[in-house]
């Protein structure tokens, strides 16, 4: 069994596009057939009280009718997406360990999975509480010689950089995972730093380290960016890691590994 925590779908739904097209179909035939059970059952109520009322009142009919259609309707698709989607994931990794296609090692463009303790900063979160203003009514010493300021100035550079988003650090890589692609809520997300399990990433490896010093002699212009998100890892909170990042597919945990 998985608890997912984290699942990129487009991305899923390319790969499995690409590994097996036909899933894709079944998907859209399964929130198809849904739509249209809905809007038969709620088609027979537009009709229903059409004798002997006047045509505002059909009219009003209509419209109760079409928008409790939409709502259950949309519900029913929400749902069935979710089970599909769930079913899909098994389905990608049924096809990734048939072909051959996850890595052991970890070269740009594979795909890998790793199980592992984590860490999680969520560095928006971080530079709400550990504000000045946030802390007012609990810290009274110098704010700017505190350990909270610090804290403070590092998440505010790592909103700036990686906006939107959380910073999953895993054994020898680091992932970045968009919020919109969590399955829990954002309040929750951090608590999970409490739990003793490991997760299982399943993602594709987009670097190593950024810029080695080297390179940045060799290069004349380096690029800033890279520059900064680079310091970023070298100089804070991700002392060590081995420079290695991976785009997301998904983040779960899996009772069958226990």
């Amino acid at each position: 069994m998985k608890e997912i925590i984290y699942l990129d779908t487009e991305l899923m739904n390319s790969y499995l596009a690409q590994l097996d097209s036909g899933v894709q179909q079944k998907i859209i035939n399964s929130i198809t057939d849904q739509s249209s059970h809905d809007e038969k059952k709620y088609k027979s109520h537009e009709t229903s009280g059409g004798l002997g009322i006047s045509n505002t009142n059909v009219q009003h009919t209509r419209k109760s009718s079409e928008t409790v259609s939409d709502s259950i309707g949309k519900s029913g698709s929400t749902s069935e997406e979710v089970i599909l989607h769930d079913a899909a994931l098994e389905l990608l990794i049924m096809n990734l360990e048939a072909d051959n296609l996850i890595s052991k090692t970890y070269e740009d463009g594979k795909i890998i999975r790793e199980t592992s303790d984590f860490e999680i900063n969520d560095f928006e979160l971080l530079k709400n509480v550990s504000s000045k203003d946030a802390l007012k009514h609990i810290y009274s010493g110098d704010y700017e010689s505190s350990p909270y300021y610090d804290a403070y100035k590092i998440s505010c550079f790592g909103a700036e950089l990686f906006p939107d988003s959380c910073l999953f650090k895993f054994k020898g890589i680091v992932s970045i995972c968009s919020n919109k692609y969590f399955r829990i809520e954002k309040s929750l997300i951090s608590l999970l730093n409490g739990t003793t399990r490991d997760m299982t990433i399943l993602g594709i490896v987009t670097s190593k380290k950024v810029l080695t010093e080297a390179e940045q002699n060799k290069n004349k212009e380096p690029n800033v960016l890279n520059l900064l998100v680079d310091i970023f890892f070298s100089e804070q909170i991700y002392k060590g890691v081995k420079d290695v990042f991976v785009r997301p597919i998904a983040l779960y945990f899996d009772s069958s590994d226990d």
